[in-house]
């Protein structure tokens, strides 16, 4: 039973138990070869897509399936009947008799269709779709009745017996926002449930009492209030809300499962970092080197199709809170770093980030204020400087790669091929490597079984090269106002004298 891959698809309902979209009785163990694995595995299921993408919220899945279940207690039951709109479903893959995970999500919608087929026969169908886990993150409000007073919030006091954490490092806001919530059901005391078989075995359970928000969380820079969570923020997804304080520019966040996870009890993962890449302060010791690399030989995939020239930028400011009486001294407070030949060969690329997260410290005060935006600034400008020379697309592997994820590294190996371009040559380096954008996984049943899973990939660059270009390009860039060059060894420093004295500017100005 070498070199066969299908799904496993498990629908978790609320009225039903567990309804799986597969067989594996006896008559299927007793038989060898594909043809058996296809006919008598598959069970209802027809095709399945799923679907994760970095800064998209939530994955999805689609399921494609006969009308009625093949199999099992509910043989020849119609499908539509037993899974229902709010119903939960893991969706793990086989390949070569090795079982990984997936996607765990809620199903949004079914449907159901009726065709015809080119020999006049009549095919019906039910169409499953969803999203991962962060479903319930996306569906459940932050909503504050200020009509009724058991569910309003005056003078802050419903938010304040939800929330744990008012202030601090993202890293403690963040995952407090996003669970407090969900605890309290957006503010109106009931948990979003899950059915049992998602996490527990048995036993229906909460959504946010199964979601780590510590194994994968860094200690992320900057500190940040959040008085204005005293007022109801109308009715916004809780994602929505911790994105607010997520700085999302600067960092990255989302919930997973891991492909281990095969069977309950399982759990989410809230994974949230400060972007990993080269920076010119740390050149080798980046955080880049640390991500988890995928070595895929040339060999193992069926295309790949890579461009480059995009979200050039030559003009770098990074722009904290401020209050609205200084907002017209941005750029004295936080001058831009412009590379100027390429302004005059490309014209003004701006890039302008702001973010909540410049104070160290509810006690930094001007200097720490002054010294985090410098080093906030030095990051996005190395993240950035080679974005029109990295290398970006889609690869596509012709069987499935469930092991992986996006976040993660893939490394090109034994090549380049010769027979990329007619003669003989190619423009791809030996060590190219990629970061891991998204991942789609796609299956489907028939005569002739299709299996696929293209990777979305940007930063491609030589990564014997990389941290050198990265420091060099750097190097070009100046402080527009003194025209003095970015010392890109460690925090970009004060250019000039005046700007030696910015941090008591600053103070006698009134900003703290």
């Amino acid at each position: 039973m070498l070199n066969t891959t299908w799904i496993k698809a498990t629908a978790h309902t609320f009225d039903n138990g567990d309804i799986p979209l597969f067989v594996s009785g006896s008559s299927a163990s007793s038989k060898a070869g594909w043809a058996a694995w296809n006919t008598d595995l598959t069970g209802p299921l027809r095709r399945v897509t799923v679907r994760k993408m970095l800064g998209e919220g939530a994955g999805s899945f689609q399921i494609a399936a006969k009308h009625y279940m093949v199999g099992g207690p509910h043989d020849g039951r119609p499908l539509a009947t037993l899974i229902k709109d709010g119903d939960w479903i893991t969706i793990n893959a086989v390949k070569n008799g090795v079982e990984s995970h997936l996607m765990v999500g809620r199903i949004d919608t079914v449907g159901m269709s009726v065709g015809v087929s080119g020999r006049g026969a009549i095919e019906q169908q039910v169409t499953l779709s969803g999203r991962d886990l962060t479903a319930a993150a996306l569906d459940v409000p932050v909503y504050f009745n200020p009509y009724d007073p058991a569910h309003s919030n005056v003078a802050g006091v419903a938010m304040a017996s939800i929330l744990t954490t008012f202030s601090g490092r993202p890293s403690a806001v963040v995952p407090a926002l996003l669970l407090d919530f969900l605890k309290a059901g957006g503010s109106f005391g009931q948990q979003h449930m899950v059915p049992a078989g998602v996490w527990a075995k048995e036993t229906k359970t909460p959504w946010a009492q199964h979601i780590d928000v510590e194994s994968y969380v860094q200690e992320l820079r900057g500190f940040v209030h959040i008085p204005q969570v005293l007022q109801s923020p109308g009715a916004n997804p809780v994602w929505q809300f911790a994105r607010a304080y997520q700085n999302p520019t600067m960092n990255e966040m989302w919930l997973e499962t891991r492909f281990q996870d095969v069977e309950a009890p399982r759990k989410g993962y809230l994974v949230f970092r400060e972007k990993p890449f080269v920076n010119a302060a740390d050149t080798t010791y980046s955080p880049w080197f640390d991500l988890k690399t995928h070595d895929v030989p040339y060999s193992r995939l069926t295309r790949l199709s890579l461009s480059k020239g995009r979200d050039r930028v030559n003009h770098v400011m990074v722009i904290g809170e401020m209050p609205s009486t200084m907002s017209q001294d941005a750029y004295f407070l936080f001058p831009p770093l412009v590379d100027l030949d390429s302004v005059g060969r490309y014209g003004l690329r701006r890039l302008e980030e702001r973010t909540p997260y410049m104070a160290l410290s509810d006690e930094g005060g001007a200097d720490a204020f002054y010294t985090e935006s410098l080093e906030w600034q030095a990051l996005v400008l190395s993240w950035n400087v080679l974005n029109a020379d990295y290398l970006s697309g889609v690869a596509g592997f012709g069987e499935l790669a469930p092991e992986i994820r996006i976040g993660q590294k893939i490394a090109l190996t034994g090549g380049p091929p010769t027979s990329y371009t007619p003669s003989g040559h190619t423009a791809y380096p030996e060590d190219l490597t990629f970061y891991v954008e998204g991942v789609q996984h796609s299956w489907a049943a028939g005569q002739v079984p299709q299996v696929d899973t293209q990777v979305l990939l940007s930063r491609g660059y030589a990564e014997s090269r990389r941290v050198e270009a990265v420091v060099g390009a750097a190097q070009k860039y100046t402080n527009e106002l003194s025209g003095a060059s970015v010392n890109v060894g460690g925090i970009i420093e004060v250019w000039d004298d005046e700007s030696d004295n910015l941090a008591e500017q600053m103070k006698d100005q009134g900003y703290t």
